[in-house]
């Protein structure tokens, strides 16, 4: 399903702090300019998409029983964009309580598989796994290559 012309898709996946997804939370896109807000919920992988979104600036909410209120303000969305938010991490705690991330927004691009980085040798040494769950680097790490 594609949006329309001159519209944005925003998605993202809710997660608890050791990365679990979370279901049922309440996700709000309130545009700032406006004050129209739009609410969806996180499915049972934690993700959420809004689709066919006017440009603007909006701010993020998410919400859930038992957890911190995750607040991501200064989302601007351009015609056409099509951005999945990363870090949405809520915090245990209180409903009273709320984490206000200012940051830049975090996009991966959907319209391609294309990622990568580089893991330097430092990197690796920095894990602590022990011989049981050491995973096999050939095996994991399709199109890994060595720097040289």
């Amino acid at each position: 399903m594609r949006a329309q012309v001159g519209s944005a898709t925003l998605g993202g996946t809710v997660q608890d702090q050791l990365g679990a997804a979370v279901a049922g939370a309440t996700v709000t896109l309130q545009n700032e300019a406006t004050g129209l807000v739009r609410a969806s919920s996180s499915n049972e992988a934690g993700a959420f998409t809004f689709s066919a979104v006017p440009s603007g600036d909006y701010k993020l909410v998410i919400q859930e029983k038992g957890f911190k209120q995750l607040i991501r303000p200064d989302i601007h969305l351009n015609p056409g964009d099509n951005i999945l938010l990363a870090d949405l991490h809520l915090g245990v705690g209180a409903a009273s309580e709320s984490v206000t991330v200012n940051a830049e927004v975090a996009a991966l691009p959907l319209d391609s598989g294309q990622l990568s980085a580089t893991i330097t040798g430092d990197d690796l040494d920095g894990f602590r796994w022990s011989d049981a769950t050491r995973p096999s680097w050939k095996r994991c790490c399709l199109g890994l290559q060595s720097a040289t």
